[in-house]
């Protein structure tokens, strides 16, 4: 298990292929046995032959979504907070704000849901409107102090969880895997 390499860069082959309709460089995802046994490891896993599921990449992005941020929500419970909250408070820089759209689109959660959890989280004294520096017809959600210290209680937690669960993968991998998902993500993103 200590020799984890998930991805590795291919080189561009030509000129059309240097650089994505995003503008960044493109690279293919080399797949590699990650461990000779995944069943020993991964006890749940769907039943051998079921060879589409195990390689489906969505359902695999899904899953180990789902898994790593099961064990973190439970601390955000703990810690008096609901999941679409720390999805809030995390997505808002900690100086500065961002308008109702960019929350929806960095938070993943529909207006009318985002909408409601804003008046809850405001009425808590995590966060307050303000009217943007750069647009004065917007209106942006910025951190209190209170909501500051208690996202940044939240973010080193998540850290520390991030790093338990990715243990066993050198830093290179994890990196690789990070920018394989930020491409993905970049690539799916609808044109605004």
């Amino acid at each position: 298990m200590n020799n984890l390499r998930l991805l590795s860069r291919s080189p561009v082959t030509s000129k059309s292929e240097s650089r994505s309709a995003s503008g960044r460089q493109p690279f293919e995802v080399m797949t590699k046995p990650m461990l000779e046994n995944a069943h020993d490891v991964y006890d749940d896993q769907p039943p051998p032959g079921d060879e589409f599921i195990q390689n489906y990449l969505p359902y695999l992005l899904a899953r180990a979504s789902s898994r790593m941020s099961a064990e973190f929500h439970e601390r955000v419970k703990n810690a008096g907070y609901s999941v679409p909250f720390w999805r809030v408070m995390g997505a808002i820089p900690p100086e500065g704000g961002l308008s109702v759209s960019d929350l929806v689109n960095r938070t993943m959660l529909g207006q009318p849901t985002l909408t409601k959890i804003i008046m809850r989280m405001e009425d808590a004294g995590l966060i307050y409107k303000q009217i943007s520096t750069q647009d004065a017809r917007r209106t942006e959600i910025a951190l209190t102090d209170f909501g500051r210290q208690e996202v940044d209680r939240l973010i080193k937690a998540a850290k520390r969880h991030e790093k338990k669960v990715l243990m066993d993968m050198d830093e290179g991998s994890v990196e690789n895997l990070k920018e394989a998902i930020r491409f993905l993500i970049a690539r799916l993103e609808p044109e605004i």
